[in-house]
């Protein structure tokens, strides 16, 4: 009700543009791509009667798929856009224009529809010409022109008819009714001409599977990051707060007289700084405690030195231009994996696949051939020496990129991809990176099935993270398929030190955790984490903390407690001494973080935080939490310019010995710093939720990764 009443006197204010799904403040440029300065709101209510508007500003773009279509036609030097090669017939059948909007499908398929799609807004009209804009997500990418795929009207057609009778007939109508029928009616409205359009986009609403055009899918803008210094965006924040303080006024009508809106904190909000504040948190290795990052000064990983030998799946784009690049790119990668002590390359071998521009199938399937190829004859290399591939794929994103994950796990492989231009351009820190994530995706192909007999994979903490060592931590996520069904859903567990112990698969026929689920997954942790204690003379268990990816439903909540009291009576262990915390990780909202660096407003340090009010009935404790590492020198060089989005903590306690929410950060800062993938960066996620988002991203596309025996 009070997001109702806030939207309402919002807009005697501001105009909400369903296209930039934002509240429009003006615009900044009118030309090809149109910049907008826009905000996103939130809305809380606080236990001691507060109204608290969150808001952010951002700049946006008018910008739909057509439009992302349009640049990339021009890009491959197509002067006409696909509106007018839609409505020539001619241009339809130019076969380099046929050529290329094929590479361009590939391009979208790549972009928008790998997995579960992406999330776009869905432009609607009602048959009477009406706009409506509702959110959505890419299924697939259907290669024909849209006038040949019949589309049902969409649920706002149905209300909007006045005489219900006819709703019946309207649907028999539409089944007959072509895409091309039922736009051109439905834009009747604005006298709008219409022109077939490529490629038919199959989205889902929260209804069902629709049919659209291009122009009628909006996505974020594509070509560079619309990004702001903090200092500019708490500028523009401050004139648009003071344009709704002195507009909007708070008239409930229990209040004795109206009340304006202020811009200030109230009290219940406290700002505070974790025992984690220094971002150089203590973590140890083979050669003892070292800060991060470790890799950059001498540090030995955990895992002990690696034996690899690469195999890189090449385009064949000249053999000795190309030999020659990939031996220079070679000993960058080798000797940044020496100076990082993760072993040796110990050598390389390439494969080329035939890269045909005009045919993505055919390039598609070459990759495939060539990977499982390669593959198969490198498997005679010395003992100790490990294959590893490296798949250097075309400019684009494609559908190659399942085929490569599903055959290198079919053949017991991880792998890595990268693009063909981000390959040329190859850096230090690109290399680093590169060998830090082979290194580390190598050590668990190798040790998948003894997990818990490694000490950790590359670095763990030097001192646990809940201060005791009695705490495991489970990191849980799962995915959907192109067909809206839960494809996997995974529990990573992990002890105090951030050392993997297990990862359990859960079978999940919903969208939410079930009790029979939760008890499942609380069975295996406890069974494994006690085991695991016995082995390596640790604390056993006390205390269970289980991540979770977004926000828990209440059914959620209710069936993971009741789960978790079923194990405890399963495995006949007292109530009272084990306790449950459930922490919700938010990462999508409309709130911001500012701090100050010599006057200058700028994001803030590493592990500064926010408590903010809890209402009782749904949480124990929130809080807003600066988990990124920003650079101070690139602050003062004048290089940083965007603002960095904290993550919102939400915790509830199901225990008589209840935790707060300075301890349920710390905690979870702790386990940031266990980003085993970069030497130079710290990720926003903790390492059992990376790992579990990781393992239901690879569902997603059909891969079913090697797990635990």
């Amino acid at each position: 009700l009070l997001d109702v009443w806030v939207k309402y006197k919002l807009s005697k204010v501001f105009k909400y543009d369903y296209d930039l799904d934002a509240w429009l403040v003006k615009w900044i440029e009118r030309d090809k791509k149109e910049r907008a300065l826009c905000f996103t709101t939130q809305v809380e209510y606080t236990p001691r009667g507060y109204l608290v508007l969150w808001v952010d500003p951002s700049i946006r773009i008018r910008y739909s798929l057509a439009d992302y279509i349009n640049d990339k036609l021009e890009e491959m030097g197509i002067k006409y856009t696909i509106q007018e090669i839609g409505k020539d017939k001619k241009l339809r059948e130019d076969p380099v224009i046929v050529r290329a909007l094929e590479q361009i499908l590939e391009i979208i398929t790549g972009e928008f529809a790998i997995g579960e799609g992406k999330s776009v807004n869905l432009i609607i009209f009602t048959k009477e010409g009406d706009k409506v804009v509702t959110k959505g997500r890419v299924e697939s990418v259907i290669p024909s022109w849209t006038d040949q795929h019949p589309l049902k009207p969409s649920r706002q057609d149905l209300l909007s008819r006045k005489k219900q009778q006819l709703i019946t007939d309207f649907l028999e109508e539409a089944e007959r009714m072509t895409l091309y029928e039922y736009i051109t009616k439905r834009r009747m409205k604005k006298k709008r001409k219409y022109h077939p359009e490529y490629p038919v986009i199959k989205a889902r609403t929260k209804r069902r599977s629709l049919d659209f055009t291009p122009s009628d899918i909006l996505i974020q803008y594509r070509e560079k990051r619309l990004t702001m210094s903090p200092k500019k965006r708490y500028n523009y924040f401050e004139k648009i707060v003071k344009k709704i303080m002195s507009s909007i006024l708070v008239d409930f009508s229990f209040l004795s007289e109206p009340v304006k809106l202020v811009h200030k904190l109230p009290s219940e909000f406290k700002l505070k700084r974790s025992r984690w504040k220094n971002w150089r948190l203590g973590v140890k290795d083979n050669s003892g405690i070292r800060p991060l990052p470790m890799l950059r000064e001498g540090g030995k990983p955990l895992g002990g030195p690696l034996q690899i030998h690469l195999v890189y799946v090449v385009p064949d784009l000249g053999r000795k231009e190309v030999e020659s690049l990939i031996s220079d790119r070679n000993e960058l990668i080798k000797r940044k994996f020496t100076e990082h002590n993760l072993g040796e390359i110990v050598g390389y071998s390439i494969k080329f696949y035939e890269w045909i521009e005009q045919n993505v199938e055919r390039t598609r399937e070459n990759i495939r051939r060539t990977l499982i190829k390669a593959l198969k004859e490198t498997s005679n290399l010395p003992e100790g020496v490990i294959t590893f591939p490296v798949v250097v794929g075309p400019n684009y994103k494609g559908r190659y990129y399942e085929d490569v994950k599903r055959e290198a796990s079919r053949l017991g492989k991880h792998s890595q991809i990268i693009l063909w231009n981000n390959f040329v351009d190859m850096n230090d820190e690109t290399a680093a990176t590169l060998a830090c994530d082979i290194y580390v995706e190598t050590l668990i192909q190798e040790n998948i099935h003894r997990l818990e007999e490694l000490d950790g994979l590359v670095w763990r903490l030097a001192n646990p993270a809940d201060g005791k060592g009695e705490t495991i931590y489970i990191g849980f996520d799962y995915s959907r398929d192109r067909e809206d069904r839960v494809s996997g859903a995974f529990a990573m567990l992990c002890d105090s030190y951030g050392r993997l112990i297990s990862v359990r698969h859960t079978s999940l026929i919903s969208d939410y955790i079930t009790e029979e689920a939760a008890r499942d997954i609380f069975v295996y942790a406890l069974e494994k984490a006690c085991k695991y204690a016995e082995k390596k003379s640790l604390k056993k268990p006390k205390r269970i903390v289980l991540y979770r990816d977004g926000p828990l439903r209440p059914l959620e909540r209710t069936n993971i407690v009741r789960g978790f009291k079923r194990s405890l009576k399963a495995l006949e262990l007292n109530e009272k001494v084990m306790c449950l915390d459930l922490v919700e990780i938010i990462k999508r909202h409309s709130k911001r973080m500012y701090s100050r660096y010599k006057g200058e407003i700028t994001n803030p340090w590493f592990g500064e935080y926010v408590v903010m009010p809890a209402l009782s009935n749904f949480h124990d404790g929130r809080a807003l939490v600066s988990s990124t590492f920003v650079d101070f020198k690139k602050i003062k060089e004048g290089e940083l310019d965007y603002t960095v989005k904290p993550i919102e903590i939400r915790f509830t306690s199901y225990s008589s010995r209840k935790s707060n929410i300075e301890k349920i950060v710390d905690e979870y800062l702790a386990l940031t710093a266990l980003n085993f993938w970069s030497p130079l960066r710290r990720s926003k996620l903790c390492l059992p939720l990376i790992l579990a988002h990781n393992l239901a991203n690879l569902t997603r596309i059909g891969v079913q990764p090697r797990l635990p025996e």
